[in-house]
């Protein structure tokens, strides 16, 4: 599974993609598929250090 993490504060050069185990459902619990995600302008603030 492909992630976007981040490390550190800084420009667009900051995120990195990461692959990561495929999680798995527990007891009780779903899996759902994303087709698609979006950014919300405080996200970019945090990710860019702004307070």
């Amino acid at each position: 599974m492909n992630a976007l993490g981040l490390h550190g504060f800084g420009g667009p050069d900051v995120p990195r993609v990461l692959e990561l185990p495929e999680p798995q459902a527990g007891p009780g619990q779903v899996r759902m598929r994303v087709h698609a995600a979006a950014v919300n302008p405080p996200d970019v603030l945090l990710r860019t250090g702004v307070t």
